[in-house]
């Protein structure tokens, strides 16, 4: 008979094997939060330098790179969830840039980007995503950003698990491309269950 199904949950489950990222495309760690409740540290740099500013002295503006286009946003999430559901990292190595502020370890280099993925790959040697939300975009002074919300199926020959993510990825054009330079997210409900 077919195994019985687990219901997603609201909150993240306890990682039964600790040092191990829960089900997603990427590290999602369990306590990060949404980046939609949380403060922009940029907005918070912006409102103290005008604060500081003298008066009758010109108010600096931020530097920002040009916004995406919508349709160029979409395509770019589409792109990372299909090499998330590839196997081989020859592909996610030249999507990166050679330093990455990557979920909760700071910044590490594009090689260490790709050995987590490369493990990842390991854990689930099957994989599928589908974008569940549209794409919002927006300009930061790293470059822009574009955050959007998956529905994954991973499985090994072990189990599979199942549930919905966020991803938040802060993009900087270079060579004619955009590079990740920032890359955020989280897991919203999932559930495992043996094959």
């Amino acid at each position: 008979p077919p195994p019985e199904e687990t219901a997603a949950v609201e909150e993240p489950p306890v990682d039964e094997n600790p040092g191990e990222p829960p089900p997603a495309p990427e590290r999602a760690p369990d306590e990060q939060e949404d980046p939609d409740e949380q403060e922009d540290p940029d907005e918070q740099e912006d409102s103290a330098t005008q604060d500081d500013a003298a008066p009758g002295e010109p108010e600096e503006e931020p530097e920002t790179a040009p916004v995406l286009s919508q349709a160029e946003a979409r395509g770019l999430a589409d792109a990372y969830l299909n090499y998330a559901a590839r196997n081989g990292t020859e592909h996610i190595a030249a999507r990166y840039a050679e330093q990455v502020d990557y979920y909760d370890r700071g910044r590490v280099s594009r090689a260490a980007v790709v050995a987590d993925k490369r493990d990842y790959l390991r854990r689930w040697p099957q994989r599928e995503y589908e974008r569940t939300s549209d794409v919002t975009v927006r300009t930061v002074r790293d470059g822009t950003q574009i955050r959007f919300n998956y529905r994954y199926v991973v499985r090994s020959d072990a189990r599979m698990a199942t549930g919905e993510g966020w991803v938040l990825l802060t993009l900087a054009e270079g060579d004619g491309d955009y590079h990740i330079v920032s890359e955020k997210g989280g897991v919203y409900g999932s559930a495992e269950q043996n094959p």
